[in-house]
C-alpha cells in the first residue's frame, strides 16, 4: 500500500524574496521573480540543509495547529476539547 502524505501549501509575495535576496547580498531581478511565479516551486527537505528531522517536525506541527483551528471554527469546539479527545 502506498504511502499517503500530507501537502502543504504556501504564498509568498515579492517583497519577501525582495527582503531575502537584500540579505543573501542579491538582486532580485524581473527575470528571476518571473521564473520564480512560473510555476510552483517544489520544495524536497534535502535542499533545505541542516537538520533535517527539526525542519519536518516544525512544518509538521504548524500543520496541525492549522488544521486544528479549522476544526475549531467549524464545530464551534474549544480547542482544549479538541486535545482532549485526541489523547483519550
Amino acid at each position: 500500500m502506498e504511502e499517503r502524505k500530507v501537502k502543504l501549501e504556501m504564498e509568498l509575495d515579492r517583497d519577501s524574496f525582495q527582503s531575502t535576496c537584500f540579505l543573501l547580498g542579491l538582486k532580485l531581478t524581473d527575470e528571476m521573480w518571473e521564473k520564480m511565479i512560473e510555476e510552483p516551486v517544489k520544495l524536497g527537505f534535502e535542499e533545505m540543509g541542516g537538520n533535517v528531522v527539526k525542519s519536518k517536525m516544525t512544518f509538521a506541527a504548524l500543520a496541525i495547529s492549522k488544521v486544528l483551528r479549522d476544526m475549531e471554527k467549524n464545530s464551534g469546539n474549544k480547542l482544549q476539547d479538541l486535545l482532549d479527545g485526541m489523547t483519550r
